[in-house]
């Protein structure tokens, strides 16, 4: 019994770690939209909102130039909880600026690299990476930011 008991952990401790540290798909530069390919690295900053409109997702990236992109990401519930569609120029689309722009596979790629590589934990990056990657270490990060913020809490 015993010897079964630790193959087991160890099978599902293997399986937790190769979610976890699961690579991420690469992105074609060339196939990202111009208003982001355009933009010097290293990021001076990229933050990140979650709107309470169902979830709309917008982001603001300051390039090494100080230019500021934004972007915003509106949810659709048409099949299941997705997100089609880019806009450029406002975080939201219910903002003035907002332009719909071509959202190609690479383009989202990008834009969640840039999240992953930038998260912090003062803003809603953690959400917006589970919204549009939902790879196991996102939720584990919101699990382990809200233990954080439970445990902050406690000791007070």
């Amino acid at each position: 019994m015993g010897k079964k008991l630790i193959i087991g952990v160890s099978v599902f401790a293997i399986g937790v770690a190769v979610a976890l540290l699961w690579p991420t798909a690469g992105y074609d530069i060339e196939r990202v939209h111009p208003n982001l390919r355009d933009l010097a690295t290293p990021y001076q900053s990229v933050s990140t909102g979650y709107y309470l409109d169902g979830g709309s997702i917008g982001i603001t990236i300051v390039d090494r130039n100080s230019r500021k992109c934004e972007l915003a990401l509106p949810v659709s519930s048409e099949h299941g909880k997705s997100y089609p569609r880019l806009f450029i120029g406002a975080t939201h689309i219910g903002k003035t600026g907002a332009v719909e722009v071509a959202f190609s596979a690479d383009t989202r790629r990008m834009l969640i690299s840039v999240v992953d590589q930038h998260r912090k934990s003062t803003d809603d990056s953690n959400i917006a990476l589970v919204e549009l990657r939902g790879a196991p270490r996102d939720y584990a990060q919101i699990l382990r930011r809200a233990a954080d913020r439970f445990f902050q809490n406690s000791l007070r």
